[in-house]
């Protein structure tokens, strides 16, 4: 008996480390599909790119070659472990399904234009707000210390 349970025990086991296995191996495809070492690659790059005037070619290289495996350690390793937490295999295997179709392929050529739009509309409307209210804040701190600094040292001394 005790070697029936140590057999079922192991054999549970392995098939709890194979699914997991499985399912690891879905969440690479499906990250590959979605081309996100890819993706990111396009939108830093050229952004550093654009700052490439103020960096010599060297120190632009250098980071580039930093990065680089940095991205796509982020990418193969802590997304795949993220995933795996928040996605079943049934939702990974239809997220694969849905990034092969054409729709799903549009999906992942035009994100970076999309994302990239929206952080200039993010920059150009919320921004400039965002930057008042902390001006404010910051001017309401400033003047509450002035006042508190003058009123401590008004205070005589007992």
């Amino acid at each position: 008996m005790k070697k029936f349970i140590l057999l079922s025990t192991i054999c549970l086991l392995s098939s709890i480390a194979a699914f997991s296995q499985s399912k690891q191996e879905s969440i690479k495809e499906l990250i590959q599909t979605m081309q996100v070492e890819e993706t990111i690659n396009k939108m830093v790059f050229p952004k550093m790119g654009m700052q490439q005037d103020s960096l010599s070619k060297a120190l632009y290289q250098e980071i580039m070659n930093l990065t680089k495996p940095m991205i796509s350690k982020v990418v193969n390793e802590d997304m795949v472990t993220l995933y795996d937490k928040y996605y079943t295999q049934k939702e990974i295997d239809d997220m694969i399904r849905f990034y092969k179709t054409e729709t799903g392929k549009k999906m992942i050529e035009k994100s970076p234009d999309i994302q990239n739009e929206m952080m200039v509309i993010m920059q150009t409307k919320f921004m400039p707000k965002m930057n008042k209210v902390i001006k404010e804040h910051t001017e309401r701190m400033m003047q509450a210390k002035s006042l508190q600094n003058a009123t401590s040292t008004a205070a005589p001394a007992q």
